[in-house]
């Protein structure tokens, strides 16, 4: 099977799990007879080549970082230029392969036009980290009046953001000291979501069971926060998402003219050469 992530490390992300033909092992058994070791390198080689049909692989290490940059910036606008939809994890599989392909093509034949793509990457990328702004935001530019309804929507919701991260906290950062001892980052997200699944999602929802039963003298009641945990959980994330996303807009607002400008030049520079590729 393949995977493919909108987003590895973030809750609530997107993932596409697409499955192959299973493989037997029925034509390794004569070379098994004869080479045990050989018969098992074959083996995994060959479930390789199938699971590589099935995800993303990005075998140009040397500039991996690039590609996965570009793919998460411009690769929307490409998706659309194929035809596909970027927001369907299987439309979004196939044109990230076949923009990553278009890239790898370019670096094999040492085409001119690939290096200067990622210079102009890493500069963008490395200009965007340092005023902490995202790409989308250099490219919608959002306008004060529409900073200033979300802010408004925020402020309203906020009463509920709070009530969520009272019900959720306790049980989502339960794990993070032990997580710290976890030195492989890639295993983090799966490390959470498994303790908290296992072990402080279970305890936590007892414990606020027993408390708001016996506070409200009601077993019902004290029931339902199996449900008012989860959906508060999911509101309180997807506030977190909101105020975030502003808060990049309103960063990008407050940067001088000239730095704008130049962050809006960078993107358009990019894109342009990302599509002459």
């Amino acid at each position: 099977s393949g995977h493919h992530y909108d987003n590895y490390f973030e809750p609530r992300g997107k993932l596409l799990i697409t499955y192959g033909k299973p493989i037997s092992i029925r034509p390794y058994y004569e070379l098994y007879r004869q080479n045990q070791q050989k018969a098992l390198r074959k083996i995994a080689e060959d479930m390789m080549d199938e699971v590589r049909k099935h995800m993303l692989d990005i075998t140009d290490l040397e500039y991996y970082a690039e590609y996965d940059f570009i793919r998460n910036t411009y690769g929307r606008e490409f998706s659309h230029k194929m035809g596909l939809r970027f927001d369907d994890m299987e439309d979004r599989l196939k044109s990230d392969r076949k923009l990553v392909a278009s890239l790898q093509k370019a670096h094999d034949q040492e085409e001119p036009l690939f290096y200067q793509v990622m210079e102009s990457a890493n500069q963008y990328k490395a200009d965007l980290k340092q005023y902490k702004v995202r790409d989308w935001v250099v490219e919608r530019n959002a306008s004060v009046l529409s900073m200033l309804g979300k802010s408004l929507l925020l402020i309203v919701g906020f009463p509920l953001f709070i009530l969520g991260f009272a019900l959720n906290a306790p049980m989502y950062f339960a794990p993070y000291p032990i997580k710290k001892k976890v030195t492989d980052e890639m295993l983090h997200a799966s490390f959470v979501l498994g303790l908290t699944a296992v072990v402080t999602f279970p305890i936590w929802s007892l414990c606020c069971i027993l408390m708001v039963g016996i506070l409200s003298h009601s077993f019902w009641f004290g029931l339902s926060m199996l449900i008012c945990i989860p959906v508060s959980g999911i509101i309180t994330w997807e506030y977190r998402t909101h105020f975030r996303k502003l808060m990049g807009q309103i960063r990008f607002r407050l940067l001088k003219r000239a730095k704008r400008k130049q962050l809006k030049e960078q993107h358009e520079t990019l894109y342009e050469l990302l599509r002459g590729l």
